[in-house]
């Protein structure tokens, strides 16, 4: 009797299994169902055609040769079009037309006054219906005309500025910089023009540098739009030498001191850093060391710091010791 309610107990339970697995395959089924209803749905209304009003930001180009764009009055422009929806859907997940290039030596330029010109917008309705796949007569736009402010290229010479971030082996500096042109032309309105002193390069990043190096670097663009760079690039010549501590014997000059003084003692010694190729150039005369004593009584100290007032440009880091020395008033 045990038995056989165990065997109807299974054979229930496996009845429920197999209801249950097929409620969970109609379910399946169902949403299967209910996503190709929704797809053949989008794909449907994608195949109709709607009205869209769209903006488009505008970038002027290629002007007239003596000319460069540098105001615009009419930076974007609102269109109205009627595309399929999968132009259309196309159109928002690219934004291939955010902005809108206008070639102005394609276009009619008309004179206004003074800097002003103009263009019809029917200019760029080729472009915009070629970009959205579309009939140029299905195309209306929020403006009849298109004003921006075109200025006189003028031309003007300027010194570059290599931007370095530069890290050397041990006992190497860099001892010289040269660029290859030494100065760039810049084309644009004078305004502009006039305000820019120098150009930058982009930064030349190296390291562990131990011998010279030539290194092509782009020229940045203050205004990118309005003014022009000719050359774009140049060479960057890093000359790195290697270098050594070396030190000098230097008398102490009193002779300008508001009082006669003498120092105790009358020499110090100045250590400094020099490039092998500069050491035999480095003398004692090209030194002048001097007693400071601006602003001091002289009768209320006992020692003067001693400061360097003249130097080879060879050198660098120089250190004085003794940095301070007594001294005795001679009258």
């Amino acid at each position: 009797m045990e038995k056989r309610t165990r065997q109807e107990l299974s054979k229930k339970l496996q009845n429920t299994g197999i209801e249950e697995a097929k409620r969970k395959k109609d379910h399946i089924i169902f949403f299967i169902c209910i996503l190709l209803a929704a797809l053949f749905w989008v794909l449907i209304k994608l195949s109709g055609d709607y009205a869209v009003n769209y903006t488009l930001r505008l970038r002027y180009n290629n002007a007239p040769k003596d000319k460069t764009v540098t105001t615009l009055q009419d930076s974007s422009l609102n269109i109205g079009f009627k595309a399929n929806g999968y132009n259309i859907l196309n159109l928002l997940l690219t934004g291939k037309l955010k902005i809108l290039d206008i070639n102005l030596s394609q276009c009619q330029v008309h004179h206004l006054r003074d800097d002003i010109y103009r263009i019809s917008s029917n200019n760029i309705k080729e472009n915009v219906a070629t970009e959205l796949g579309i009939s140029e007569n299905s195309i209306t736009f929020s403006k009849s005309d298109l004003i921006f402010r075109m200025e006189t290229v003028e031309k003007k010479s300027i010194t570059i500025l290599p931007k370095l971030d530069l890290t050397f082996k041990s006992q190497h500096a860099l001892y010289a910089v040269t660029t290859i042109p030494k100065k760039v032309y810049i084309y644009g309105p004078r305004n502009l023009i006039d305000s820019i002193l120098k150009i930058n390069t982009t930064t030349i990043s190296l390291k562990d540098l131990s011998s010279n190096l030539d290194v092509k670097a782009r020229l940045v663009n203050p205004f990118p739009h309005q003014i022009r760079i000719s050359p774009k690039t140049v060479v960057i010549k890093l000359e790195v030498e290697k270098f050594t501590e070396s030190s000098l014997k230097v008398p102490i000059d009193v002779t300008n001191t508001r009082k006669p003084i003498r120092t105790f003692p009358s020499y110090t010694t100045l250590y400094f850093n020099v490039f092998l190729k500069d050491y035999n150039k480095v003398h004692v005369n090209q030194f002048k060391v001097v007693p400071d004593t601006k602003n001091i009584n002289l009768r209320k100290v006992k020692k003067l710091n001693l400061k360097l007032i003249a130097k080879p440009h060879e050198i660098s880091n120089v250190r004085i010791d003794p940095v301070e020395v007594e001294f005795l008033i001679l009258n």
